[in-house]
């Protein structure tokens, strides 16, 4: 039983590794992101948790400007197209409303975390 644990743990950390990036997302004025926007990042494939790391701020052009924290696991095998795939996903959101996502950009790189 002690080898059957042993190789279940081992099994657990070979598969899929955890990884924490922050994106820039640029929307129009009105877009709710909290609710709506939150919810359809979170039910992406692999994302687990998504947090404003602070609030949301106004640009030059009256867009909403927002920071994310996404902590998201995935095989390191897909790592580039999945997160470009995450952000052409993103780009392509709107609200309940209409409001549309304007821009995602990765403001920093993922980094490996622990669960």
């Amino acid at each position: 039983m002690k080898l059957l644990l042993e190789n279940w743990q081992s099994f657990l950390k070979e598969t899929e590794n955890s990884y924490q990036m922050t994106i820039e997302i640029i929307s129009e004025k009105d877009t709710q992101l909290y609710g709506s926007i939150y919810n359809k990042i979170r039910a992406l494939p692999g994302i687990t948790i998504v947090k404003a790391t602070h609030g949301s701020t106004t640009n030059a052009n009256g867009n909403k400007v927002t920071h994310l924290e996404i902590k998201f696991i995935i095989n390191p095998n897909r790592g580039i197209s999945y997160i470009d795939t995450v952000k052409h996903t993103i780009k392509r959101m709107q609200d309940d409303q209409g409001d549309h996502i304007l821009s995602v950009k990765v403001t920093d790189s993922p980094q490996r975390t622990d669960i």
